[in-house]
């Protein structure tokens, strides 16, 4: 959206109503002493008047109702544009490994200092490509679930936006799809170029799996999943989405050490701390369930205890709730998603009375000194939200930092 477009049609129309006067009547723009005439024409006159009144009185309901819609695109298109900027303020600087600058930070910054010869990795929201007119040269898309439908008038607009990140390749670009999730293999047929896919459990044709124990590509073994230091069958298949994504610029002996030495990014079911035999997980990027069952539900032997709830952008949570049941002990909820996430999960078949134990609180600060009180040695915490963080923080990085300063100040 253009703020700057949006804000000068709300003002004009503001000022356009402003300015609009009510048209003299026949009988008020003719001279006093041409006024005159019969009862007959009077009359006449008169509901002519009223009609006019009726259609002049509705044409400025029209304008208020315009420019009331125009104001509140305004407002919305401000909104999400202070949410961008405070999600993007945070700019770490550059970091050079083994002769590789690697940068992580927001782009838009750094766009005049990158070179011929960088590669661009940059992961894009439907906010950005619902607009989007060109494509990269290598597009990846993972998943396709639910999400961000406080914004998108429905699922297929929020698809249809997700699929501009390959419409508009050409022939000599590579596309990279997941073959295990159904809306993303069905952008197949509409790929221009090179189309790669990536599966977890079963051979592709054209691409990237893995049989449990290794990865193979193009049907030759490429190594273990043993290897991938950090754990998670979603890593796996972010894994293998990136093997395909470098293929044939990367050498294989790269990828290998790449997977066995790479530690993992910030708040994605980052390690914290150990305290009193607890261990303390941060996946403040898990901002929706599917993020949560496939990541944090998934790593785990034992039942942990997980802080969930957030902002609400008005997904189902049902699919959760047995999850939950299956994976979680104790539920500490806060937020705007704490009712939602609750009735999903007691609406579950699996759901006993107090499996899981569901705590409400009010914030972080009561959410970390729940676990605490509850965790015995063994246990497992996580923040896994399963919601964005715009109800109490700026963005999903503020939360796992909070979180984060929280956990090592226990005692």
């Amino acid at each position: 959206m253009n703020m700057a477009k949006d804000r000068k049609k709300a003002e004009e129309a503001w000022e356009k109503l402003q300015k609009e006067k009510a048209p003299e009547t026949e009988a008020e723009a003719q001279p006093k002493e041409q006024q005159g005439g019969e009862a007959k024409e009077a009359e006449q006159g008169q509901a002519g008047q009223e009609k006019g009144g009726e259609e002049q009185r509705a044409a400025l309901e029209a304008a208020v109702k315009q420019r009331d819609e125009y104001l509140q695109l305004a407002q919305r298109v401000q909104a999400d544009f202070d949410n961008f900027r405070r999600r993007n303020s945070q700019t770490r600087a550059d970091a050079y490994q083994d002769g590789v600058r690697e940068t992580v930070a927001a782009l838009l910054p750094v766009v005049d200092k990158i070179q011929p010869e960088d590669f661009a990795v940059v992961e894009l929201s439907s906010f950005q490509l619902i607009s989007m007119r060109q494509s990269p040269e290598i597009a990846v898309v993972t998943n396709v679930t639910p999400n961000h439908l406080d914004h998108h008038k429905d699922m297929q607009e929020y698809i249809d936006a997700k699929k501009n990140i390959l419409l508009h390749q050409n022939a000599f670009s590579r596309t990279v799809l997941n073959a295990g999730n159904a809306v993303t293999a069905s952008f197949a047929p509409e790929v221009r170029g090179d189309c790669w896919m990536f599966r977890r459990g079963g051979p592709v044709d054209r691409g990237v799996w893995c049989d449990g124990e290794n990865i193979y590509v193009h049907g030759e073994r490429l190594m273990p999943i043993s290897q991938i230091k950090i754990p998670g069958w979603h890593n796996v298949e972010n894994y293998m989405a990136a093997i395909a994504a470098v293929w044939g610029d990367v050498e294989p002996e790269t990828i290998r050490q790449v997977a066995a030495a790479f530690n993992g990014v910030e708040h994605r079911a980052e390690f914290v701390r150990e305290l009193h035999g607890v261990k303390y997980y941060n996946d403040s990027i898990a901002t929706s369930p599917t993020r949560v069952m496939s990541g944090t539900l998934s790593l785990f032997p034992q039942k942990i205890l997980m802080i969930a709830g957030g902002y609400d952008k008005h997904i189902p949570f049902e699919p959760l709730g047995p999850v939950v049941c299956g994976k979680v002990k104790t539920l500490i909820l806060m937020g705007a998603t704490a009712q939602k996430i609750e009735d999903a999960v007691k609406a579950a078949e699996n759901y006993k009375e107090g499996a899981p134990e569901i705590l409400r609180v009010e914030n972080m600060e009561q959410a970390v000194a729940a676990a605490a009180a509850h965790a015995q040695p063994g246990d497992i915490v996580s923040l896994s939200p399963a919601s964005a963080a715009f109800d109490l923080y700026p963005n999903f990085e503020v939360r796992g930092r909070h979180y984060k300063e929280l956990v090592n100040g226990l005692q």
